[in-house]
């Protein structure tokens, strides 16, 4: 890292592209992923523990079995480093949920209601109640990515999950840097972003070739005439093999999708555990105790 600010994305997808075999290892991943509950155990742990070594300043590539466990830690990390951004992801939307049911009756959804009563005033001050409370929302979730990223970056340094839910600490890291991990975010959610546009485009397209597909082999049945039993034979089979392909092009998309997803969250973890060294984890000591630059004076 040189004396500018650091791409920390920039550098972590350059670590996962000098790593040997890294395409199969997403790819491995992905299938991995899609194992509800469990995949995302072994995505994070060993995506977390990756980010932990750089984090220690130690540059290695990525390890060579996904199930490898070397540390032993890999599933215990892995799940904890699951609750944390299960947790992250459900608070905001409960706090939404609730800002929703405060804020109530607010917006054009009400329109006829206010207009009705004469209170028009009524409507417009409650659509802004409705733009601020949508705005909090956004932050919370903002707060709380941030907040994941971070806890789970401590979950994989001290191996307990307490560590990535302390509130002060991790606080006191993002307003070190700001910056940074808000960068990281960001490239984050763009590449998610991203990625599921992609993802959604091509179902999209096979989508309308197979109804296509099919509505040919219906319309061929349709006009049989004599040969009408041939032609309906014709029609099963085409649609037999609609579905069967369908079905493969479904599984190939899942595949490739998760295994996007996962290398995006190995750099996103990578980036997470480059951000983390500053802060010379080295010299940590407890969970609970002053960080090196807090003893600072």
């Amino acid at each position: 890292m040189d004396g500018q600010r650091p791409q920390y994305m920039k550098l972590a997808w350059g670590d996962v592209r000098a790593s040997a075999g890294w395409k199969s290892k997403c790819f491995r991943l992905g299938l991995v992923s899609l194992i509800p509950v469990f995949g995302d155990i072994v995505r994070g742990g060993y995506a977390y523990g990756w980010a932990r070594d750089v984090a220690w300043g130690v540059r290695e590539p990525l390890p060579a079995e996904i199930f490898g466990n070397e540390d032993g830690r890999l599933y215990s990390r892995g799940f904890y480093v699951f609750v944390l951004m299960l947790v992250c992801t459900l608070a905001p939307w409960a706090a939404s949920s609730l800002l929703s049911a405060v804020t109530g009756m607010h917006g054009v959804a009400y329109e006829h209601f206010w207009s009705g009563h004469g209170l028009m005033p009524l409507l417009w001050a409650s659509s802004a109640v409705g733009v601020v409370a949508f705005a909090v929302s956004v932050a919370l979730a903002v707060a709380a990515s941030v907040f994941a990223l971070v806890g789970a970056l401590r979950i994989s340094i001290y191996d307990r999950m307490s560590a990535g839910f302390q509130f002060s600490k991790v606080w006191a890291m993002v307003r070190r840097d700001t910056r940074g991990i808000v960068s990281i975010l960001g490239w984050s959610l763009l590449f998610t972003l991203l990625v599921s546009l992609a993802v959604f485009t091509v179902a999209m397209i096979v989508v309308v070739t197979l109804v296509t597909v099919v509505a040919v082999a219906v319309g061929a049945t349709s006009y049989g005439g004599a040969d009408a039993v041939g032609s309906s034979m014709a029609a099963a089979l085409a649609l037999c093999a609609v579905a069967f392909v369908g079905l493969a092009l479904a599984l190939a998309l899942a595949v490739a999708s998760t295994s996007a997803y996962s290398a995006l969250s190995l750099v996103t973890a990578r980036a997470v555990g480059l951000w983390g060294y500053q802060f010379d984890v080295a010299s940590w000591r407890g969970q609970d105790d002053p960080l090196p630059f807090e003893s600072h004076v």
